[in-house]
């Protein structure tokens, strides 16, 4: 009876069998993943342009530069996603073909090489056994898929968190000061900063031993990692303290990781440089300056593939052989502390005035007027303003139509403005075209 027990499996080494084999045959899963992935994660390579015109729509230009680090974060995440991915399947690939090189040539031959047997073995002997490139390869494959999606959750938690901030922020200015609604935001910042000085200090050569230091630094982290880390803490977690942990036995694998890190960055600049990112950096380039942008003009804008926002306004040109000359000037949503500031006289009179048969958009217009300013080469216009939809970017703006039919022939700058109450100048554009 003992010897029957004795003889049947534990659960444990059942367990520890099945590991095995799926170890074994994990790469097959790997593949069809990691290929899956990376169909995918160049499909939302779109989403970082959105969410930067989103942001450029939505917010004030006193929060672009921390909404270009949100999308900063969001453009890691899916690049991030998209190197690794393609990494690993370059390697499982590689490591595919060396199994089958295995399966048919064991090792290097002496007997049978094309060359001297001296050149042979001196050449293979500073050359890795096939054996033991197949288990590096597989390994780095393993820890690359395991590391791309730890990346994708931090980086991509962080941005939400970030979005979530921002636009819980811009909710709360419109109750309270803005000097009390930044402070939870100070308070995070704090936080950040404080678990990352500790956990500097604490992984220096002088404090790793100390065991006060040590304990404070664990509570530290087991108190604020599930924060920066969110639902997913303990999976998260998990596969950084294994990475982290065998640190001293693969550094190679840590410097390989590191460049694949450093590839995921640049290449999310690239991601980033297709977009209108450069608008949440240096808003003023994009409207100061009198150079002849193809934005201007939509013949030109037409022929672009990514023409999905207007950031200055357009004209149908740089030729104009019309009567007039027709300007559509986009209006931000994030104009609306601008609108209301320069407009609060008017909304007054409208309110009081009989006013029944003025629709909405056409109220709103005649306060967009008092803020937008038309000159041509320098000489005041006033044109009516019409409320539009772009029918290509579908944005909403104004309309306008300057005559030009009375002016000679020659080339002209039409210059327009947004005004702040005071009459000075939020942006301008100046346009060329020739008639």
């Amino acid at each position: 009876m003992e010897k029957e027990n004795r003889s049947k499996p534990t659960i444990s080494s059942i367990e520890q069998e099945w590991i095995s084999r799926l170890k074994q045959e994990s790469w097959e899963a790997e593949l069809l993943v990691s290929a899956l992935a990376v169909f995918g994660s160049f499909k939302l390579f779109g989403l970082s342009s959105w969410i930067v015109d989103f942001f450029i729509v939505h917010l004030p230009e006193s929060q672009y530069m921390v909404a270009y680090s949100i999308a900063l974060l969001y453009a890691l995440a899916v690049s991030g996603l998209s190197v690794f991915f393609v990494i690993h399947l370059i390697l499982r690939g590689y490591w595919v073909g060396l199994v089958g090189l295995n399966s048919v040539f064991p090792d290097y031959g002496l007997k049978t090489s094309m060359f001297s047997r001296i050149y042979t073995k001196k050449i293979t002997a500073s050359l890795p056994k096939l054996s033991q490139s197949i288990n590096q390869v597989d390994r780095l494959s393993s820890v690359v898929f395991s590391v791309a999606f730890s990346m994708l959750f931090i980086y991509l938690y962080a941005a939400v968190i970030g979005t979530a901030a921002l636009i819980i922020y811009n909710v709360l200015i419109m109750f309270i000061s803005e000097d009390i609604a930044i402070i939870p935001i100070y308070i995070a910042l704090f936080i950040v900063c404080f678990q990352f000085l500790v956990s500097i200090l604490a992984n220096t050569s002088y404090l790793k031993k100390n065991t006060r230091v040590q304990l404070f630094y664990f509570h530290v982290n087991r108190m604020l990692l599930p924060v920066f880390y969110g639902p997913l803490y303990n999976n998260i977690l998990q596969v950084l303290m294994v990475f982290t942990s065998n640190y001293k036995t693969s550094r190679a694998i840590f410097v390989m990781m590191s460049g694949f890190l450093f590839t995921a960055f640049l290449t999310s600049q690239i991601t980033l440089n297709n977009t209108r990112y450069g608008y949440l950096i240096i808003p003023e380039k994009h409207f100061t300056s009198s150079s002849r942008y193809t934005t201007f003009y939509a013949s030109e804008n037409a022929q672009k593939s990514n023409h999905s926002l207007l950031l200055s306004p357009e004209i149908p040109s740089d030729i104009i052989s019309d009567t007039h000359l027709r300007v559509f000037i986009p209006i931000f949503y994030n104009e609306k502390t601008l609108k209301n500031e320069r407009c609060k006289d008017t909304n007054k009179h409208l309110q009081s005035a009989d006013s029944s048969l003025i629709e909405s958009d056409d109220t709103d217009m005649v306060c967009y007027a008092k803020y937008h300013q038309f000159k041509l080469n320098d000489t005041l216009v006033k044109p009516e303003l019409i409320s539009y939809y772009h029918p290509v970017t579908e944005q909403f703006g104004a309309l306008a139509y300057i005559e030009v039919a009375h002016l000679p022939i020659g080339e002209y700058k039409l210059t327009v403005s947004k005004l702040f109450a005071d009459d000075s100048e939020y942006k301008v554009w100046y346009i060329p075209f020739r008639l």
